[in-house]
């Protein structure tokens, strides 16, 4: 899996190589060790930012703790960026690729997602607008030319109806 994910991070760099940062959506870490993999390979001064719900970030505190740690699951809008753990298996290359580890809070995404839908006709998932929520809230001299991954589009119709209309979710 990180292998294909790695595909993501040539077509961003063949499309952009001017690209400053990266904000990805870490569930259990496939789609960011892949990416940033590519990515820090090609250009390593790409600073990559990881970005889970700030309820359930499993590698914020891993990264805290110095090594994987369980954390109390709660729910979120952003379930498909939301893992209890981050493994023993993935932490040590987490570690290395990320720079910056970006919490959302659940109105971020749903502004996000409000966003992603009015603007640019996207229907995503929390997970998905998780890292247009994370980029929105960092400085744009900060971040520089940047690529959000906006994955994931299974959402609840009745979900996403109420975070098109404004009301509350």
């Amino acid at each position: 899996m990180i292998a294909g994910h790695g595909t993501i991070g040539l077509e961003i760099f063949e499309d952009l190589p001017a690209l400053d940062s990266v904000f990805v959506p870490v569930g259990g870490g496939a789609l960011i060790a892949g990416v940033a993999s590519v990515l820090k390979t090609l250009k390593p001064s790409v600073r990559v930012y990881a970005v889970q719900a700030a309820v359930n970030s499993a590698l914020a505190a891993a990264f805290a703790a110095g090594g994987p740690t369980w954390i109390e699951w709660r729910d979120t809008i952003v379930e498909g960026a939301s893992t209890p753990v981050i493994t023993d298996e993935m932490y040590p290359m987490l570690r290395r690729l990320v720079d910056e580890v970006v919490l959302v809070s659940e109105e971020q995404v749903v502004a996000a997602m409000r966003r992603l839908a009015l603007q640019s006709k996207l229907v995503t998932e929390g997970a998905g607008a998780a890292a247009v929520a994370a980029a929105l809230a960092t400085s744009g001299t900060e971040r520089g030319v940047s690529v959000c991954i906006v994955s994931g589009g299974s959402v609840d119709r009745s979900l996403f109806a109420r975070v098109v209309g404004g009301t509350d979710v």
